[in-house]
């Protein structure tokens, strides 16, 4: 997206996980003509340099800039818009997990602007954009008309080409649905954040798509910060109620879609928030200026619980001066923690627990300009992660590590449940296929499926050694021999 200045680079970092050199392909539409091959070296994180011309021009229109990177094997991506005085950084996904329906956050008072931003991967997209009630009397301007609250935009892109809409009024909960999928970005074009600091700086995150959002989130304080942080939650549904808890005490209602609700939470302070129906999160961290340390302010998209991994791949900005691993899991199963093959040395993190959800926080230094894999060694288990970054000067980022990207927030219908098909079977919010180790540690069941009035119970295990799946159900096997995890 647009940001100030004129020579605003974008910088696109690649981090391979695997033991192999893995190629990647970048292209561009022909107007800026790019087309060009990268070699990625096991355990490192490439950065590919895109020029300004590469940037969404200021205000609202149409163009061919969009990018599409591509490799020979699985990859991770972040992406950075970068000046000389603002840098934010955001996960980029991959486009099999995108979608055809968004609502858009953004920070209020938007400073120079609020704005979104819709990529295009196919041609002959139609997208529609109705914009939300937190506009209030601002509008969007497009090809002379003005765009106001309820009024919907439409546009139709091709492969490469993208749609940046800006104004002076909030656009969080602005609605933008389209026909094939996209790729949906949002934030603001040079703002400050809060009372604390006048610094601004442009804020930025990817978009998960609305049939991804969750119910139950963990809020956590930023390392190396010396002021409170907001949280906005967005409905996806009306009557929207959230509630949260830990060092914290919030009842929120939003009472139609795309309402959105704001919170301020105090410094160290650990919380926990459950909807009753799934919603977007969004931290806004606010600037600092002392005689050490000074920090713009930051943009990080909240992931849901429901939508933690097992295993995570992330790379960091080699520019870095420092990168913090923020890790948010259950207390009992810190010990099966491995960092890039190691067990995680607990003596160099700082740990907090929210005792009422038995959920602990782990801070960790880590190093920059590396790929980094972190996991747990049982598959059964997963966590959440986010990076917090502090780049040359006062530039600071953040963004998650990665998530599940499972349609848990679609109409649902029960299914007959597949090995490893990452799908809610059973309609219950979550993607409960189990697994089983080859030490029989975990032969743990499955109520994933139901089909009419007789419910199955289906067993995986993976075996280790061999990557070998094995499904067990109990109409065939009895349960000594699922424990066993034999055959």
């Amino acid at each position: 997206m647009s940001t100030t200045g004129t020579d605003h680079d974008a910088k696109l970092y690649i981090s391979n996980p695997h033991s192999r050199r893995v190629t990647v392909r970048v292209r561009s539409s022909p107007k800026l003509n790019i087309d060009a091959l990268y070699r990625v070296d096991c355990g490192t994180v490439r950065t590919i340099r895109l020029s300004s011309a590469f940037g969404a021009q200021e205000g609202t229109s149409i163009e061919p800039k969009g990018v599409l990177v591509t490799s020979d094997n699985e990859v991770a991506l972040s992406c950075a818009n970068v000046n000389d005085d603002s840098y934010d950084a955001f996960l980029a996904l991959p486009t099999d997990v995108l979608g055809t329906h968004y609502h858009a956050d953004t920070y209020y008072p938007c400073g120079d602007a609020c704005q979104a931003l819709v990529v295009s991967v196919h041609n002959a997209t139609k997208v529609s954009i109705t914009m939300g009630s937190s506009l209030g009397n601002d509008t969007v301007e497009y090809n002379g008309t003005r765009y106001a609250t309820g009024d919907t935009l439409n546009v139709v892109l091709n492969q490469y080409e993208m749609f940046q809409f800006h104004s002076l009024g909030d656009l969080s909960g602005t609605h933008i649905v389209s026909n094939k999928v996209i790729s949906v970005f949002s934030g603001n074009k040079h703002t400050s954040v809060g009372s604390k600091t006048s610094y601004k700086t442009n804020l930025v995150e990817q978009l998960t798509p609305v049939k991804t959002w969750g119910k139950t989130f963990v809020l956590v304080p930023t390392p190396e910060t010396y002021h409170s942080s907001f949280f906005r939650f967005l409905a996806s549904d009306d009557s929207t109620a959230v509630r949260i808890r830990g060092d914290c005490f919030f009842n929120l209602n939003m009472t139609k879609a795309g309402e959105v609700a704001r919170i301020e939470v105090p410094l160290h302070s650990n919380c926990y928030g459950v909807a009753n129906r799934p919603i977007q999160v969004v931290k806004y961290t606010q600037g600092h200026y002392g005689l050490v340390v000074v920090d713009n302010p930051s943009m990080i998209l909240i992931p849901p619980t429901e939508q933690f991994s097992s295993t995570y791949t992330y790379g960091n900005a080699g520019e870095s001066r420092a990168v913090y691993l923020i890790l948010i899991l259950k207390s009992e199963d810190l010990d099966g923690l491995r960092f890039d093959g190691k067990i995680f040395s607990s003596s160099s993190a700082r740990i907090e627990n929210i005792m009422e959800i038995k959920l602990m926080i782990v801070q960790v230094l880590v190093s920059s300009h590396q790929a980094h894999t972190v996991r747990h060694i049982s598959p059964n288990v997963t966590f959440g992660g986010t990076i917090y970054g502090f780049f040359y000067g006062y530039v600071t980022y953040g963004y998650p590590i990665g998530m599940r990207m499972v349609a848990i927030n679609n109409p649902c219908e029960t299914t007959v449940p597949e090995v490893g098909d990452g799908i809610d079977n059973d309609c219950d919010g979550m993607v409960d296929e189990e697994l089983c180790g080859v030490d029989s540690e975990a032969a743990v069941y499955s109520n994933d499926v139901t089909l009419g009035n007789r419910k199955k119970r289906h067993y995986e295990s993976a075996a280790q050694r061999n990557s070998i799946v094995f499904r067990y159900d109990l109409v065939k096997f009895a349960s000594k021999d699922v424990n066993k995890c034999d055959d």
